[in-house]
Parts: C-alpha cells; sequence; structure tokens
C-alpha cells in the first residue's frame, strides 16, 4: 500500500474506514504473516557427501523460499563435513563450522575449521582454523576415505568422534560483531570478534573463552552442542549422555545462559530425556532415546535386517518464539555415526541408518526476558496452545505438540501409511514472518530417502510446507542418516517492521475508544540517536509504517529508536498513545513541538506495532435534531474536516459556492455512527462557502471561510 497524504484528496471528499489486524503479541514484538517476503529469503543448509569430498556436487546449497530454485554456495570438497551455518546479516557473510561425521571426511580446514561464504559473490573461501589459534579441537580420525562419493567405507575410528571432536553450534551476536561457537573438544563456548574486513581473520587477542559448566557424576558425561544468541544473551544447550550407566533414566537436557561479565552459566531450564517418543521406524520397538553408546550392534535389529537405529540425543538447536516460548532441536547422534548402504565398523554388513531427532517446545512461566523459566509442553499443549497431537503416544506426557514432524505416504489405493514418526535432523530455526519453525529432517516432502527442511506451525504443530535439497540416491548422500545440517534463514531484508496507527480521538481521553477511526496524512519520523533514519506518512486508514524501504540504511534488529510526531498537525491537537508502553514501560515525552516514542526493535523480521497516536479537534459539535456535526477549521486554508454523529448509515456532503454552484459531492458510510470526511480546499478560491451534510431526509449546513 502506497503512502496517503492529505494532497490525495485533492478535488474530492474523502471517507476514512479503519481495518484492524490482530497478532499475537510479546512485550513490544510480533510476528506478521507476510508471505510476500518469501521473495527475499532463502534457506541454507549443508548437504553430506561420503568420502573427501568432490568439487562437482555441492557441500551447501541455498534455496529459495518462493521458487525452490538450489543454489550451491560450496562443494563437498571446499567445506567437507560442516553443520552449523549461521548468516552475518550486518556483513551479508555466512559461516559454517567443521563437525565430525562418520563417512564423510574434514574440509581442507581440518577439525577446527570455519569456512566463510559471501551472500553477494555467492563464494565460500577458508577463513579461520581455531588451531591455529592455540584452541584444541581434536584429531582427524578418518580412515580409508575415497575421493569417489559412490564409494563406501568402514570409518571405524569417527564412531567415538561424534559429538566428542570438532565443533557444534555456532551463532553471531545481533550487532554482527562477536561470533560465539562450541568446542566439542574441550567443551568451551569461545567468543571470537569478528574483524570490521570479512576478510581478515581474527587473532588469539579477539578471542573470549567460557568453559561450560560440568557437573561430575557417575552416569555419564555432559555433552554441549547448542548455540543461540537471543535479545542480547547467549544460550547453550548440554546432554548428560548416561554413557557410563547406559541407563534411559539418566539422559537429560539442560539450557543455559551466559553471563559474560562473569564467564559464568546459569541453568535456565532441564528437560529429562526419557519420555516415551514416536516410532523411529514403524513396526520396530525404538520409541524412546537411548545413553550414548559407540557399539554399532546396538542398533541392530533381527525384524530389519538391513537397517540401523538408536536414537541418542544431542541438543543441536535452539530459538525463541515472540511468545516467549523456546524451541528444541535434539539430533539423533546415531545418524551420524551410521550411513546409507555403508558397512558398520567391523565391515561385516552394510546397513542404512534411520536417524530419529525431535522438536519439542517449551514455554514461559514467567513472562519476560529476564529470570525466566520454563515448562515443557505437555501432552501436545504448551501453555495456552494445545494441538491435535494430545494423546498421540509421542511425546512428553503422552502427546506431542508438533505432531506432524514424520514421514507419511500413501499406497496405492490413496491410504496414508506411517513410515516414520520422528524425522528431525537436529537444526530448527523460528521464521518470524509466517509463525513456522523449519526443522531440517529426512524426508521433508513426499519422497523417500530424501533430505531437506519442513516447515511446522508454531500456532498448531502442522506441517506446512517442506523443501527437498537432494533426492532418493543423489549420489553420495546419506538418505534418512541425518544427511543434512542446521539450517538458516538469509534475508535479502531485515524483515523487521515499525508501525502503528493515527488516529481522531474523538472524546479526547488518550485512548482508542470503540469507533474512533484513523486519520491520514500524518507525518511521522524515524529517528536513530540524532539522526532522522526516514519518514512517512499515514494512509487512508491511518496506518503508518517504516521498514527496509522507507529507512536509510535498512532497520537493524535490537536497536534503539525514537518515533516523532508534531504536537499539532493540520489544526489537530495530540492527545494520547492509545495502551501502547515503550521499553521500561515509558509513555514518551513532548519536546520542541514534537511527541517523542522511545522503542527497541526485536529479531530480524520482528514486528514493533501498535505504536498509536492520538489526535482530537480542539472545537465543539454543533447539535440540530437527533445528529451532531462538526466542520472544522472555520476559516479554512487547505484541509476541511467534516465530522458528523448520526444514526443515518448514509450520508452525502456538498460543498457549494454561495451561488448554489457545487463544488463537490461525497457519499459517505458511517462507521459506528460516526463519519469523518477530510476534504482539500487548498486550491478553492478565496470566500464563503456552504457545507451542507445531507442524512436521512435532513440537512444540515454550515458557511465556511476558506482564505
Amino acid at each position: 500500500m502506497k503512502d496517503f497524504t492529505l494532497d490525495d484528496c485533492k478535488g474530492k471528499l474523502f471517507v476514512l474506514a479503519i481495518t484492524f489486524s490482530v497478532f499475537s503479541q510479546i512485550g513490544n514484538c510480533q510476528s506478521i504473516n507476510n508471505t510476500d517476503q518469501n521473495n527475499n529469503i532463502h534457506l541454507v543448509s549443508p548437504i553430506y557427501r561420503a568420502g573427501i569430498g568432490v568439487d562437482t556436487l555441492p557441500g551447501l546449497v541455498a534455496v529459495s523460499m518462493a521458487s525452490g530454485e538450489q543454489v550451491s554456495l560450496a562443494s563437498s570438497a571446499e567445506i567437507g563435513a560442516v553443520w552449523a551455518v549461521i548468516y552475518n546479516f550486518s556483513t551479508k557473510q555466512l559461516y559454517t563450522s567443521a563437525f565430525a561425521k562418520r563417512h564423510v571426511g574434514y574440509g581442507p580446514l581440518g577439525t577446527g575449521g570455519i569456512y566463510r561464504t559471501d551472500w553477494a559473490s555467492r563464494k565460500t573461501v577458508p577463513w579461520l582454523d581455531l588451531q591455529e589459534l592455540g584452541i584444541v579441537t581434536g584429531g582427524d580420525h578418518h580412515q580409508d576415505l575415497s575421493a569417489s562419493v559412490d564409494s563406501v567405507s568402514k570409518d571405524a575410528r569417527l564412531m567415538s568422534d561424534v559429538g566428542r571432536v570438532s565443533l557444534g553450534g555456532m551463532d553471531i551476536s545481533e550487532d554482527g560483531k562477536d561470533l560465539f561457537v562450541m568446542n566439542l573438544f574441550n567443551r568451551t563456548l569461545y567468543k571470537i570478534r569478528l574483524p570490521s574486513d570479512s576478510a581478515v581473520r581474527p587473532s588469539k587477542a579477539d578471542v573470549s573463552t567460557y568453559p561450560i559448566p560440568v557437573v561430575k557424576n557417575r552416569t555419564g558425561e555432559a555433552r554441549p552442542f547448542a548455540v543461540k544468541v537471543f535479545a542480547g544473551k547467549v544460550y547453550i544447550g548440554v546432554v548428560y549422555d548416561a554413557a557410563y550407566s547406559q541407563s534411559v533414566e539418566d539422559l537429560l537436557a539442560l539450557v543455559y545462559v551466559l553471563d559474560q561479565s562473569s564467564g559464568r552459566f546459569k541453568e535456565v531450564f532441564q528437560l529429562p530425556l526419557d519420555y516415551k517418543r514416536g516410532k523411529a521406524v514403524t513396526g520396530l520397538n525404538v520409541e524412546s532415546w537411548y545413553p550414548w553408546t559407540d557399539d554399532f550392534d546396538k542398533a541392530l535389529h533381527p525384524d530389519f535386517p538391513s537397517t540401523a537405529t538408536r536414537p541418542q540425543p544431542i541438543l543441536a538447536s535452539l530459538d525463541f518464539d515472540d511468545d516467549g516460548s523456546v524451541v528444541l532441536g535434539l539430533m539423533d547422534r546415531f545418524g551420524h555415526q551410521a550411513g546409507t548402504g555403508h558397512p558398520s565398523p567391523s565391515g561385516k554388513a552394510s546397513y542404512s541408518a534411520v536417524a530419529a531427532g525431535d522438536i519439542l517446545r517449551a514455554y514461559p512461566q514467567i513472562q519476560g526476558v529476564n529470570n525466566r523459566r520454563y515448562r515443557l509442553e505437555s501432552n501436545g499443549a504448551a501453555g495456552a496452545i494445545a494441538t491435535e497431537g494430545r494423546g498421540n503416544a509421542q511425546g512428553p506426557s503422552g502427546g506431542e505438540f508438533y505432531f506432524q514432524d514424520g514421514f507419511i505416504v500413501k499406497d496405492a489405493r490413496r491410504v496414508p501409511r506411517v513410515v516414520h514418526e520422528e524425522t528431525g535432523a537436529g537444526g530448527v530455526i523460528i521464521l518470524n514472518e509466517s509463525g513456522e519453525i523449519l526443522v531440517t529432517c529426512h524426508e521433508p516432502t513426499d519422497m523417500f530417502n530424501s533430505g531437506g527442511i519442513k516447515a511446522l506451525s508454531n500456532k498448531d504443530g502442522r506441517f506446512s510446507r517442506g523443501w527437498e535439497l537432494y533426492p532418493d540416491g543423489e549420489r553420495g548422500t546419506f538418505g534418512k542418516a541425518n544427511g543434512v545440517g542446521d539450517v538458516e534463514v538469509v534475508r535479502e531484508t531485515s524483515g523487521i517492521k515499525i508501525g502503528g496507527l493515527a488516529w481522531f480521538d474523538e472524546n479526547s481521553n488518550g485512548l482508542q475508544d470503540t469507533g474512533e477511526v484513523g486519520l491520514p496524512g500524518m507525518e511521522v519520523q524515524l529517528w536513530q540517536e540524532n539522526k532522522n533514519m526516514g519518514t512517512t506518512i499515514s494512509d487512508e486508514d491511518g496506518v503508518y509504517s517504516f521498514t527496509d524501504a522507507n529507512v536509510e540504511g535498512g532497520l537493524n534488529a535490537y536497536m534503539d529508536y525514537t518515533l516523532r510526531v508534531k504536537n499539532a498537525s493540520h489544526n489537530l491537537e495530540f492527545t494520547g498513545f492509545g495502551s501502547w508502553r515503550g521499553p521500561n514501560n515509558a509513555l514518551g515525552m513532548q519536546q520542541n513541538g514534537y511527541v517523542l516514542a522511545a522503542l527497541k526493535t526485536n529479531h530480524l523480521g520482528s514486528k514493533v506495532s501498535s505504536l498509536n497516536f492520538g489526535y482530537h479537534m480542539p472545537a465543539t459539535f454543533e447539535s440540530m435534531d437527533d445528529a451532531q456535526f462538526l466542520v472544522y477549521p472555520n476559516p479554512v486554508s487547505k484541509n476541511l474536516i467534516v465530522n458528523l454523529r448520526s444514526t443515518s448509515d448514509q450520508a452525502e456532503v456538498v460543498i457549494a459556492d454561495l451561488n448554489g454552484r457545487e463544488v463537490a459531492r461525497q457519499s459517505s458510510r458511517s462507521h459506528n455512527g460516526l463519519h469523518l470526511v477530510v476534504l482539500r480546499v487548498a486550491e478553492l478560491a478565496a470566500g464563503s462557502y456552504t457545507a451542507t451534510i445531507l442524512a436521512g431526509g435532513k440537512a444540515w449546513s454550515k458557511v465556511i471561510v476558506k482564505y
């Protein structure tokens, strides 16, 4: 919708009507559903290829959300096995980090490698080897890998390295200045200051170290992985692996938040992992998490002699929804310990693994970012939201919030058949524009042995759409065995929107009451510190907005801005902000003829809304018969406002000169008993005119003076 001004009313009458949109809100951040923004969004994920990599097959791809078209960002030889992928919106650079996966070699930088992709050129280069900075990430224990993606390997020593060697999750601070990466080998989180020149490699002086908390116990070890930056805080995900006790009851996932000033982590949430899950394979009694093990034979099943599956949990990713909930991406470690058609570590036979990750939702018990405590979804419900996964026996307490995360096919008679009840590969990220969680998985569509990304609704847990990154049988791919890594959303624009409403405050109480309508043509400015970053005009419904398109340099996440509107505009006077409150519940202030409202943006793709401004007419309604009307201002120079309170749904407004010659006529429809008309009169000759309102068979007239 284009910006609308009172000048657009030139020579005609314009009757205003406002349409309200309803959003789900936390604080001042709201999700919007704008499918048009899909045209500006790509999803990026690694694809694994067997062997040491080749230059002719992609190892990192971007897929357009709108068209499904894929672009290769790096070959499998250029990056090898990577898992984490993160985009720096500030510099338009993409980063991926090394990962230990059996049958897939590391890239040229080894176990400590981080690779950088320039988004504009779609070119990837080896960027940083953490081991060159003195950070030990473990040795490369791959064996008998081939240059041919069609070959198979035992690669026996990698069984124990998965989740223990190389790197895990990664994220970037909201200002784009710091990169956080988890070292699985020494169980330490590293913060790396990014040079202003993206091509420059950081030095040792740019590195800060945060060892994760490890509680000593006899059941198993703490295994960190997930890293997430949210609202200025850094969160990590850890699993206690029960490797010593081999007892499911000892499996535990925890989320910690980092205090960067002290270097200490504080527990935010913990989750026992002994709940009953969906079946990895229909027909197999594999419906739980299992303790970590390096014994391949434990994953074998006599009734399915070519299949291997034994889900072992890694808390691989985290993301936060607009209602404050956290979504947990649990990855199946065994999916990276095995392959598709590859032999067991002993080489005695070949198997195809089936990975079975999971997606869980936890909701805040106390609203607000600070000191938040979470409660895990229960029987398909998370807080006030309950889905049809209730009672499906595939999640905590007997149900599952994201209940359509499995793989279902239809037979020749179009009868649905469930093949796998869990398909997740560990990567999750929330698409705020649509209210979906994007999940890496096997078989994201209806194609067997494929891999890619599927979208599930955060409102009802349903499957909404999917993107296939590799089909069944594509050379070197891993079918159902975690064939893809993490997922990242790359936006051409920030997706942030700031907006609200300028409205006619009929009773001057500073609140938008029922029936009070929007005002067009009101100027709104957006400032950052002492600079005007953009100016817009409210449209015909009184609605205004700021996006990357009308803000200099675009909108930034987690940035402080100030909105400015005139204290008096078009002979109207400011009355209040409606129900809106700014940061720390601030109302705003008036300064030098302007009303100022402070605000803070949230994450990319978020919306700051309900920034509303009320105005009233400093004049008294005239009463005649059963109606009240107001013609204001009088005398008038540019814009005449005609306001009528009447029980009649229809009305006409006629402007005529004193000789009775009609200047303009416009029909109007009542909005909750109120007609509001804005007339541009700037080009009329100076003199006297009559404004006549016709409604319900009656007429009311007023002489106006144009100067």
